[in-house]
């Protein structure tokens, strides 16, 4: 799956969509590493 092509033709939702997934991605590895 090529991203690149899509980031210019990336919506408002897209881009929320993306931060949020980015996001809970930041907490799964910051509760893991708080567990470790």
């Amino acid at each position: 799956m090529k991203i690149d092509k899509y980031i210019p033709y990336l919506t408002k939702e897209d881009k929320i969509f993306l931060i949020q997934i980015i996001m809970l991605l930041g907490l799964i590895i910051l509760t893991k590493l708080l567990l470790d």
